[in-house]
């Protein structure tokens, strides 16, 4: 499971942006993350009515 993510623009040495992985929930077996969030709780980005659906050929 995935805890933090770090993003480090033009693969410069201090990070651009540190986010956690929080709440996930399970549709079907398939983990997803629906709250990233920084340290200090100044970028919070929330995904919600998450759907997961398959095509039959």
């Amino acid at each position: 499971m995935i805890k933090e993510w770090v993003f480090r623009r033009s693969n410069q040495p201090e990070p651009s942006l540190v986010t956690t992985w929080e709440n996930y929930t399970d549709i079907n077996g398939l983990k997803i993350a629906e709250m990233h969030q920084n340290e200090d709780g100044s970028f919070k980005l929330y995904f919600t009515n998450i759907k997961v659906t398959s095509k039959n050929p």
